[in-house]
């Protein structure tokens, strides 16, 4: 009996310290930088993500509530970048930012969008996107509740059904 409440102890012991660790991580990786900065880190994390062809990383920074003016929801612009790509064999996706407005948990921003096709030369996608954001509600590590930048809406993105997508 003895050595059943020893490795009960061992075992609990070994679950606190795992959760105070993890919950320390979690703690010391919060991201406290500011608001601009977040969003600008955002657009990079969405065209890396995109380079690398990640459909997760890069639909990740969409919020779930998505809707443009073009009629597109967060479900249809999923299926519409995962077909994008799956399409082109190789691309080299190019942005700048331009007047990165941010109003408490709203923000925008003019998005020069390039992307070219295996020959430099050849534009497979350019457009100046004006892109909304939001902060949501999210956790961080699973654990702690945080606010987090997505796009919620984004203008002139060219992907409208009536555009023949």
């Amino acid at each position: 009996m003895k050595g059943v409440d020893i490795m009960r102890m061992i075992i609990w012991v070994s679950v606190v310290a795992f959760a105070a660790s993890y919950g320390i991580f979690a703690y010391t990786t919060l991201d406290r930088r500011s608001d601009e900065a977040q969003v600008t880190s955002l657009f990079s994390q969405a065209a890396d993500a995109i380079q690398r062809r990640d459909l997760s990383g890069a639909i990740g920074c969409v919020s779930a509530n998505y809707k443009d003016p073009s009629g597109l929801n967060y479900d249809r612009l999923r299926v519409l970048t995962a077909q994008a790509l799956r399409m082109e064999q190789k691309f080299n996706v190019d942005y700048k930012l331009d007047n990165v407005r941010i109003s408490g948990d709203t923000a925008s921003a003019g998005v020069d969008l390039t992307i070219k096709g295996a020959d430099p030369n050849t534009i497979v996608y350019k457009r100046m996107l004006t892109v909304t954001l939001t902060k949501e509600s999210g956790r961080h590590a699973l654990v702690i509740p945080v606010k987090v930048w997505r796009v919620t809406s984004i203008d002139n993105l060219g992907l409208a059904p009536e555009e023949g997508i």
